[in-house]
């Protein structure tokens, strides 16, 4: 939500929703389980979404082919994380990794 204005002309007002369906979860990082919320959407083969976690807020986009789901989660000022996991009705379970860091799995279910 804001403002916009062209030079010369009066201000406007703007509001961008992000149409996308809430998911929770968890991820595992050292035999410890941390909470996920995000508002997760899909569009053909892409994803995309906005979420929080124990770690921060973050973006994620990438791809899925209705099976299949690899998404970068990308932490507002941080690091980034690969994600690979497989949809199985509303769940979406794998692994994800931080590049020559650490990995572990994860599960994303769908409200």
């Amino acid at each position: 939500r804001g403002t916009w204005c062209l030079p010369d002309q009066p201000e406007e007002e703007f509001e961008i929703t992000l149409a996308a369906s809430n998911w929770t979860g968890w991820f595992e990082q050292g035999g410890n389980q941390n909470d996920m919320d995000l508002n997760m959407g899909v569009c053909g083969d892409s994803v995309f979404g906005t979420g929080s976690d124990d770690v921060g807020a973050f973006i994620m986009r990438g791809t899925t082919d209705g099976e299949n789901f690899n998404f970068v989660k990308k932490y507002i000022g941080q690091h980034e994380v690969l994600y690979f996991g497989q949809q199985r009705g509303a769940v979406v379970k794998g692994r994800w990794t931080i590049v020559d860091n650490c990995e572990g799995t994860f599960k994303l279910t769908q409200h």
